[in-house]
C-alpha cells in the first residue's frame, strides 16, 4: 500500500529528491522505531543528541578559529583531550585534579557499566 502511494505521489514530478529523503526517513523510522523512541521507557536515555552535537561543535570551532591542526597526530591528541574533560564533566569531576592525576600516571576510573 505504501509503495502503491509513494508511485502515485512521485509520478509525474520532474524532480523527486525531497520524496527519495522522505522515503529513506520513513524506512529507517519504521526498521529503528524501537531505538528512536528508547527515552520514553528508559529515562537514562537522553531525548536527543545535543550531547554529541556539542562535541562535534567544540571541534568545528577550533578548526574555523585556527584554520585547521598542523598534523593528524594533533588533531588526534586534540580529540582525545577534549574528549578526556567532557567525560570528567560529565562525571562530575574535578578536571584540573583529573589532569593532574593523568599527568602523574593514575588511571582515572569513571566506573563504566555498559548496557
Amino acid at each position: 500500500m505504501e509503495i502503491l502511494q509513494y508511485q502515485q505521489a512521485i509520478e509525474g514530478k520532474k524532480t523527486i529528491i525531497q520524496y527519495n529523503e522522505e522515503k529513506c526517513l520513513l524506512k529507517r523510522l519504521r526498521e529503528y522505531a524501537d531505538e528512536h523512541l528508547r527515552y520514553i521507557t528508559n529515562p537514562e536515555v537522553p531525548r536527543g543528541n545535543n550531547g554529541a552535537e556539542r562535541g562535534a561543535k567544540e571541534a568545528k570551532r577550533k578548526i574555523r578559529v585556527s584554520g585547521g591542526f598542523r598534523s593528524d597526530s594533533g588533531a588526534d591528541n586534540y580529540a582525545r583531550s577534549t574528549s578526556i574533560i567532557g567525560t570528567m564533566r560529565k562525571n562530575n569531576m574535578n578536571v584540573f585534579q583529573g589532569i593532574k592525576d593523568i599527568l602523574n600516571g593514575k588511571i582515572l576510573d569513571f566506573n563504566f557499566q555498559p548496557g
